[in-house]
């Protein structure tokens, strides 16, 4: 995720010059970045290990916020 969010920065760095990138946009994907590190390790759940909500949390997560922000 690291790599990503840094290739991210340096391409919204380079843009040409009277053009400017929207910082909410860098924020976005800086967010799903943070995000999808979070929901990959599984430790940040309210429930116990193996719990299935854990898990559905999980896919809801990776599936549906996650695809929003980078986008």
């Amino acid at each position: 995720m690291l790599v990503l969010a840094v290739a991210y920065e340096v391409m919204a760095l380079r843009q040409p010059p009277g053009r400017r990138w929207p910082a909410a946009r860098t924020c976005a994907f800086l967010g799903g970045c943070v995000v999808l590190a979070a929901g990959l390790s599984g430790d940040v759940s309210p429930w116990p290990p193996g719990d299935f909500r854990a898990h559905m949390l999980q896919h809801l997560v990776l599936g549906m916020v996650v695809p929003i922000l980078l986008v």
